[in-house]
């Protein structure tokens, strides 16, 4: 019995470095078809990211609802984006808004999405303050 577990031991050992063996050397065996379609998916979303930059995407909405002290704009976030930098892009009075106020306004703006994840490929709605001067 003794001797079955050390040639069973043997074996898996000296199946195990093989199998790491040809890991290392020739990589993992990939379906061919699902890593063509793949490629083909993340050139399709290059093409529309390009494209969407090149044609301006930010519609500004022309009738801001009455209870709202800001106008809204309609963008297409780029890969990287977050709510908070687009709204700094958008606003040159940032060191006055509060983190919370604009997480609030966006998800009054977009119920249904979730702020802490937005998609490239989705267009939401984002927050334009008024200028303010502190004079």
């Amino acid at each position: 019995m003794d001797l079955l577990k050390r040639l069973a031991l043997i074996l898996f050992t000296i199946l195990f470095l093989v199998s790491v063996f040809k890991d290392l050397t020739q990589g993992t065996v990939v379906n061919k078809a699902y890593y063509e379609e793949q490629q083909q998916t993340e050139a399709d979303n290059s093409e529309q990211s390009l494209e969407q930059n090149q044609n301006p995407t930010k519609n500004i909405e022309n009738e801001p609802q009455q209870d709202q002290p800001y106008e809204t704009i309609r963008i297409y976030p780029k890969p990287g984006d977050t709510v908070l930098s687009i709204v700094e892009d958008l606003n040159q009075n940032t060191s006055t808004l509060k983190m919370n106020q604009i997480i609030d306004d966006f998800v009054t703006l977009n119920p249904d999405a979730n702020p802490h994840q937005i998609n490239p490929k989705t267009a939401y709605y984002f927050p334009v303050y008024p200028i303010v001067n502190e004079n």
